[in-house]
């Protein structure tokens, strides 16, 4: 149908003697469409938004944390920081990936700083770790 109405509109209803038609039937498939409608979530898609936008939010809050500790004038934990740039900068900016590859790449940064290699370097900044029972959630 939206083939049929730009053909009809590249050729203008009065060409083809659909004048008085036109309008009615723009109309009818107007309600059809807004009838086909469909949801395509589910209950949860709501919980899934806010969870994330939350994770977004945690992203880059950890982002900035880094960024900002880099500059810090207490040495060790510029240094420390720079580290754990190289690892945030290694996976990027995925809050406007799709939410399959923005879930793989972030699951993936975090268990690189949760790792015994950058654990001192997380603490040093001071980006706390919480965990909980199937989960676990950095935050700053």
């Amino acid at each position: 149908m939206i083939d049929f109405i730009s053909l009809i509109e590249k050729t203008k209803p009065s060409e083809i003697g659909v004048s008085d038609l036109y309008p009615e039937f723009q109309k009818t498939l107007a309600f059809e469409d807004k009838a086909l409608k469909v949801d395509f979530g589910s209950v949860k898609t709501e919980h899934i938004k806010e969870l994330d936008l939350l994770r977004d939010k945690t992203w880059n809050s950890i982002n900035q944390r880094v960024n900002a500790t880099v500059i810090s004038p207490i040495e060790a934990e510029a240094k420390a920081a720079a580290v754990l740039k190289r690892v945030v900068n290694l996976y990027g900016d995925q809050r406007q990936a799709s939410y399959n590859i923005e879930s793989a790449a972030i699951a993936n940064m975090v268990s690189d700083l949760l790792s015994a290699t950058n654990k001192v370097h997380v603490e040093k900044i001071g980006i706390t770790i919480t965990a909980s029972k199937d989960r676990r959630r950095m935050t700053t």
